[in-house]
């Protein structure tokens, strides 16, 4: 459950620094690739990792690069998502990803469909289709009394 929430933080702050350096007249494209090299040399230099495949296997080059590709990508989408749609709209759209992972989970893993984890599972995406079917512009209720209406 650390985890699930950490993650969930983590991913709203993501959508919320993209807002903010939007406004503060930063380029995302170079703000991502600069975290993408940021985050290699770090990673280089602090964790040390072991580039030599074991015994048998092929070190998964060609994984690291598809990798290298989409996520950035991703990350420029999800930007536009945040500039166009809103923070809580892309990130309810990013959350509709759990669609391919919760089929998954069942066609090829094999996990049972239990009825708490059935419940759990409409309950969620009762919630995220409540989020991006919301009207765009709020409602106003209106009360007019004595041929004057006031707004609230």
């Amino acid at each position: 459950m650390t985890y699930l929430i950490l993650s969930i933080l983590c991913s709203v702050a993501v959508s919320v620094l993209l807002k903010v350096a939007r406004r503060q007249g930063v380029d995302i494209r170079q703000a991502i690739a600069f975290n993408y090299v940021v985050a290699c040399a770090l990673t280089w230099f602090l964790l040390a990792p072991a580039l030599e495949p074991k015994a048998g296997q092929q070190f998964p080059w060609v994984l690291f690069a598809i990798l290298g590709v989409i996520l950035p990508v991703l990350f420029m989408i999800m930007s536009r998502g945040v500039e166009y749609a809103g923070i809580v709209r892309a990130d309810a759209a990013q959350r509709l990803s759990l669609f391919l992972t919760v089929l998954a989970s069942f066609v090829l893993f094999g996990e049972a469909l239990s009825v708490n984890r059935g419940l759990s599972l409409a309950l969620a995406f009762a919630a995220l289709f409540c989020l991006l079917c919301k009207p765009q512009t709020p409602h106003r209720a209106s009360t007019c009394a004595r041929g004057h209406c006031i707004s609230f």
